[in-house]
């Protein structure tokens, strides 16, 4: 995300990080970090060295990271900052301070502050601001600090119905795809390039990821994933571990693209052992569009988790008999108007037609925002009437849209970002004006 100063340019950690700030510790520069690139300079030279992650600490501070960098207040605050530090500890961490509109980053020493620097030549950041200051110290992130963390709360069925199974309440999952989160987790163990998209979903509001097990670039034109590749079922385990500890439940698509990759029974039982520790927040899915996708719902065997779906179907042909699953997932139809009408027959045929007495998740709508499915979905209004029936018919649904499919993040205000906040004002009750 990017991080706006009290005067109004961007933070940036100049050559991306990697700079000593402390004379103390050899050659230094005073610009490891600095507040003076405009909008205008991002269009124009990328946004590489503005893109920070804000990492949540155990403790309740917050660490600014860039790349494997972290924005370090040198001896725990008072004067210099560095970015060269690839650990987070103290001195890598600050209290995030509520000041007027803003936030001021509190150091470790419990009283300096970052602080833009207004009598130098140019905008350098420090680490000498202390409260008095007021704006002087305050940054605006874009878009806004994530909320905190709502815990996984275990979930229990009755009937079609999710419920809290502490609360008691009508639980309806508002998800997102995020097809190549296992992709990016293989390639980036530390968890730095999804955390930012992990961000952005509590940002938003969704609270599902759906991730894809496999993938062929044949099929999908972009990227592999293979259960083959070295190191598949460890980055598995991390995967559902992060998503849980960021209050996210993960809806994992088993099969897919199995046409071409042709994995046997031994990834569906293997996968279901990796996820059985977190299956309080774990969706599995037998597979996407099991028709075209070379694997058979019916020959799924049992894996003994929470919450376990056969799969979907291709269009909105009749799901996956449950034949045992605790979760039905429905693959809808794409044409407008009829889609729409269908957000609320199908889930009432699926259950009074089909006899299926099982929750339901509607895991790909039709795609939403820019390059959408059609013209139509690109308006938000129509993103939000989709989502308000899913929400008050289903167990949950899927917000299917471009940045997802590839793992990146949605550009805020466009017409993606648009839908995807009407989608998730449908689900909490908000209306349209």
């Amino acid at each position: 995300m990017h991080i706006i100063a009290s005067n109004g340019r961007y933070l940036t950690a100049e050559s991306g990080g990697g700079l000593n700030g402390d004379p103390a510790r050899g050659p230094a520069r005073d610009d490891a970090l600095i507040a003076d690139r405009t909008a205008e300079d991002l269009a124009a030279l990328g946004d590489a060295w503005q893109q920070f992650t804000i990492v949540d600490n155990p403790d309740g501070t917050v660490a600014l990271q860039i790349g494997p960098w972290f924005v370090t207040a040198e001896r725990g605050g008072g004067k210099y900052v560095s970015t060269d530090r690839d650990v987070n500890e103290a001195w890598q961490r600050f209290a995030a301070i509520e000041i007027g509109d803003g936030i001021g980053f509190r150091c470790s020493d419990g009283t300096h502050y970052l602080r833009v620097r207004t009598d130098r030549d140019r905008p350098v950041v420090d680490a000498s601001g202390t409260a008095e200051m007021g704006a002087a110290i305050t940054f605006i992130t874009d878009p806004p600090l994530p909320p905190p963390v709502r815990p996984i709360a275990a979930l229990r069925a009755e009937g079609v119905t999710l419920r809290n199974a502490s609360s008691g309440d009508r639980v309806s999952l508002c998800g997102y795809d995020m097809f190549t989160a296992l992709r990016i987790e293989i390639d980036d163990p530390s968890g730095a390039r999804l955390q930012p998209l992990l961000d952005e979903s509590r940002t938003y509001g969704f609270n599902l990821w759906r991730v894809f097990g496999q993938a062929s670039r044949t099929e999908n034109g972009y990227y592999d994933l293979r259960p083959t590749e070295p190191g598949y079922y460890q980055a598995l385990d991390r995967l559902a571990k992060r998503l849980t500890a960021n209050g996210i439940y993960l809806l994992q698509t088993c099969y897919a693209d199995n046409q071409v990759i042709k994995s046997g029974i031994d990834h569906w039982t293997r996968t279901a052992d990796v996820l059985r520790p977190y299956q309080e927040g774990v969706f599995l899915s037998g597979g996407n569009e099991w028709q075209k996708n070379g694997f058979d719902p019916a020959g799924l065997p049992n894996p003994h988790l929470k919450w376990w779906s056969r799969g979907s179907s291709v269009g909105d042909a009749k799901p996956p008999a449950p034949n045992g699953a605790t979760f039905v997932e429905f693959h809808p139809r794409r044409d407008y108007p009829k889609a729409l009408d269908d957000t609320v027959a199908s889930a009432t045929y699926i259950q009074y037609t089909y006899g299926f007495n099982q929750p339901l998740i509607i895991d790909e709508p039709p795609r939403m925002g820019e390059d959408g499915s059609a013209e139509v979905y690109a308006n938000p209004t129509i993103c939000w009437q989709f989502a308000r029936h899913y929400a008050s018919q289903c167990a949950g649904a899927v917000f299917h849209a471009r940045p997802g499919q590839k793992g990146v993040l949605m550009t805020p205000g466009s017409t993606t970002a648009q839908c995807a906040q009407m989608w998730v004002a449908a689900w909490e009750g908000v209306g349209i004006a």
